[in-house]
Parts: structure tokens; C-alpha cells; sequence
């Protein structure tokens, strides 16, 4: 992701009436400062920046209902913050990379969400699904994604969403975490987190995805075919 612009999107097939106010309390749980925020969402004008510390992000909503599945209910820009090249020595970049996470995950659930990616502006095309369903148009697995089960079903389970062309690389993905409503958090790779130090999360338990996939293969009765096809 170096000098490059990062989007998080949120794809859910429910409509929520409260869509404002499920966002505003993922980013004040993790630390996003949304008493600072200068504007309002509303129907002419659905975004806002919202704090962190001397930074901003931009957030926009999809508001009035009847959303389409394809089209994502939040989307946030994070600028080139994910690149901790971009952040000077002593501005904690551990501690923002870890609230994104928290905050990747309190979207996740608190919007039941389907899909979560973050992306960069070149990968878009690929990661960003243009029409349903989602599984079929998903042709590239984001660099930090989360995926419900139900998506996952679509896949074909893990082994399915790790399959080539969308998983072009040997080994299986970084790291990989269950939420509570049992999406999957996945972490592809560990550059450039682990750059400046960060390799686990103080809101998720991540596990190698290595020992991740044989353990839910274990319990599936698949025994070790994801490695084999991946």
C-alpha cells in the first residue's frame, strides 16, 4: 500500500434506519474522535470528516434506504495513513493500525456486514464487487478484508475464496481472526504492519492463517485439502 490511498467499504444486505448512528459508535469505541466532527450527515450531504488525533478521514453514508447489494452502505477514506512511511517516528502508527482493526471489526458486526473491504485505489477494480452476487464479482481478496460465513458459503468455504485466480501466492494468507458474529477477518500479509512493529491485534484474536485454515478443516473433516489447492 506504499503512497497509496486506501479506501474501507461496507457491503450488508440489510437496511438499517440507524445507519448514522452504528457508525459513529464503531469510531468512538476505538478511538476516532467523533466529538470533533464539524458536520452532519444528512440527505443532501451523507459524509463528514471525523478525527484522529491531527488526522481526518472522510466518511460517507448511504442514506433513504433501499440499498443495493453491490453498492457499499459506508465508505471511508484513509488518505495513505495506512503506510506507516507516510507517519513520523513518534506518532504511534501501532496504536492507529490497531484502531483501524478494532474499527474494521465494530463495522463488521455492528452493520452485519457481508463484506469489508480496504483497499487501494488500484486494486478497486477488483476487490470492489460492481453488481451481485458479491462472490462472483470479487476477483482479487483485499489486503485486509473481512468475510461473513454466508459469503463465505458463496465461495465455496475458505477453500473456495483462496482459490487462484483471486489468490495468486502459495502460502496461506498472514493472519485470519473469527468476530463474534463469526465473520472472518483476514490479514493477507504481514508488510507493511509489521514494519514498525505491530503483529497482533487488541481487538481480535489472530491466528496464523496456516493454523487457522487446518484447524477449521479439522473440525470441518477436510483434513489438509485448502493447502493442497492454495
Amino acid at each position: 500500500m506504499a503512497g497509496r490511498s486506501s479506501n474501507l467499504c461496507v457491503y450488508t444486505k440489510k437496511d438499517y434506519s440507524d445507519v448514522v448512528d452504528i457508525a459513529l459508535q464503531a469510531f468512538e469505541a476505538v478511538g476516532f474522535e467523533t466529538e470533533r466532527r464539524n458536520e452532519e450527515f444528512d440527505e443532501e450531504i451523507p459524509s463528514m470528516n471525523i478525527p484522529y488525533g491531527n488526522k481526518s478521514f472522510n466518511i460517507s453514508i448511504t442514506l433513504g434506504g433501499n440499498l443495493n447489494p453491490h453498492e457499499p452502505v459506508l465508505t471511508m477514506s484513509f488518505k495513505d495513513w495506512l503506510n506507516p512511511s507516510n507517519w513520523e517516528y513518534d506518532e504511534k502508527y501501532e496504536q492507529f493500525f490497531d484502531d483501524c482493526i478494532g474499527l474494521v471489526c465494530r463495522l463488521a458486526t455492528g452493520f452485519s456486514a457481508d463484506y469489508v473491504p480496504v483497499c487501494t485505489r488500484i486494486q478497486r477494480a477488483e476487490v470492489l464487487p460492481l453488481e451481485p452476487p458479491l462472490a462472483d464479482h470479487i476477483d482479487q481478496i483485499s489486503q485486509l478484508g473481512v468475510y461473513s460465513q454466508s459469503l463465505l458459503a458463496e465461495f465455496g468455504g475458505l477453500s473456495g475464496l483462496f482459490e487462484e485466480s483471486r489468490w495468486e501466492y502459495s502460502q496461506p494468507p498472514w493472519r485470519v481472526g473469527e468476530l463474534d458474529n463469526g465473520s472472518l477477518l483476514v490479514i493477507t500479509h504481514p508488510r507493511p504492519w509489521t514494519d514498525v512493529g505491530w503483529t497482533e491485534s487488541s481487538h481480535v484474536d489472530l491466528r496464523p492463517g496456516e493454523e487457522y485454515i487446518w484447524a477449521i478443516h479439522r473440525i470441518q473433516g477436510f483434513g489438509g485439502m485448502l493447502l493442497n489447492q492454495i
